[in-house]
């Protein structure tokens, strides 16, 4: 085990609460400053852009292309300052977490055409919604697992814990997340559920055996 181990120093109720928002303010920050930048792609290329001959909506073709890296920096920032608390040296958080957005981002676009048209035929059926989120929980999960691991001793309920609060989303949701509401529960359901991730990793319990073995 590394030497070098470092395990949380408190889990203040305020960092509950910062946390369980971390997400919901990324999302709110991403989906409005993406917006802005397609209004600007916008101004570039037209209402429209043609790819290989296809003619897509400006917005539709790049909004998914930028929207994931963004919410994965500003999430990965914003938890980064928010462990700040009960970490000394975050940092890693900040660029572990984008790369997991991005990496769901391109599992995504590889599997999509040949998975989904297989195995269905709707973008909006519960099983489609289904698999994106758990391809987005995982890979992002697996990110952090990388930083928390260094931390603490049982890091894997974090990769559990992440990965339940985005499989779940398809259960407060219609065929699609298409409202505002749905789109905030993005943002705040996955960070409340991973919570209890934090005390099963970091109790005192768990910091003395990790101590003990580092």
């Amino acid at each position: 085990m590394n030497t070098n181990k470092r395990v949380f120093t408190r889990l203040s109720l305020g960092f509950s609460i910062l946390w369980a928002f971390s997400g919901l303010a990324s999302i709110l920050l991403g989906w409005m400053l993406s917006w802005g930048l397609m209004l600007i792609a916008r101004g570039i290329f037209g209402d429209y852009i043609y790819v290989n001959g296809v003619r897509h909506i400006t917005e539709d073709y790049f909004f998914s292309w930028v929207f994931f890296p963004l919410i994965g920096l500003l999430q990965g920032g914003i938890q980064a300052l928010i462990l700040r608390e009960v970490h000394p040296r975050p940092g890693l958080w900040a660029l572990v977490t984008p790369a997991g957005w991005i990496a769901g981002f391109i599992v995504l676009r590889v599997v999509s055409e040949w998975f989904f048209t297989r195995w269905t035929s709707s973008e909006n059926s519960p099983f489609y919604l289904l698999i994106v989120f758990f391809t987005l929980g995982v890979c992002i999960s697996l990110a952090q697992w990388l930083v928390l691991r260094r931390w603490a001793a049982r890091a894997g309920w974090w990769v559990l814990f992440s990965t339940l609060g985005w499989v779940i989303l398809p259960l407060f949701s219609g065929e699609s997340f298409s409202s505002v509401l749905e789109l905030l529960l993005i943002g705040l359901l996955p960070s409340v559920v991973c919570l209890p991730a934090f005390w099963l990793m970091f109790d005192r319990e768990h910091n003395g055996q990790a101590e003990a073995l580092a």
